[in-house]
């Protein structure tokens, strides 16, 4: 029920073709991924892919042995998880910072949220800290990076940046 009701917004969407003809020879300018900002976004969305990937794997294992309960661990993974709402929504208040500070700060959120974690696995309460930073952390750096990347991009090599986005995620997961 659920699938069909997101059908409706999906229809809505603006749907880029993944490899239109091109306009004019663009064969000088380089590749998609050579663009300025494209490697910001690439390595930005590899590690939300790499994020997601830990919390899924890893972490439930890290919290487990650490001697937290299964349902304490669900929990700890599902706020993590519903953290990254929150850097959705902090992603266009950092439209103020440069590509490169956007990314920094996220990246760093995620990274040291995830090793926090880690570290601190036997007191819940802060691992639940640290969980929901590099949880706020992912979620700017999976919205921001396909938004980079679109910037970064011609008009008509929109599509093939989004396609190089979506590779670079599913590659780190």
């Amino acid at each position: 029920a659920v699938g069909v009701i997101t059908l409706v917004p999906a229809l809505l969407l603006t749907r880029f073709p993944p490899f239109p003809k091109r306009l004019r020879d663009t064969s000088a300018s380089g590749s998609v991924t050579s663009k300025p900002g494209m490697k910001t976004a690439l390595g930005m969305n590899a590690v939300a892919g790499a994020w997601q990937s830990f919390l899924m794997s890893y972490i439930p294992v890290v919290l487990s042995i650490a001697g937290n309960g299964d349902s304490s661990v669900g929990w700890l993974v599902g706020l993590a998880n519903g953290a990254t709402i929150i850097g959705v929504w902090l992603t266009p208040h950092l439209r103020a910072l440069s590509f490169g500070v956007q990314s920094s700060l996220a990246i760093g959120a995620t990274v040291a949220g995830l090793v926090g974690a880690a570290l601190t696995a036997q007191v819940t309460l802060v691992a639940l800290v640290f969980l929901v930073l590099s949880g706020c952390g992912a979620g700017i750096l999976q919205t921001a990076a396909p938004v980079i990347a679109s910037l970064a991009s011609l008009a008509e090599d929109q599509g093939r940046a989004l396609v190089a986005i979506g590779l670079s995620r599913s590659g780190a997961l």
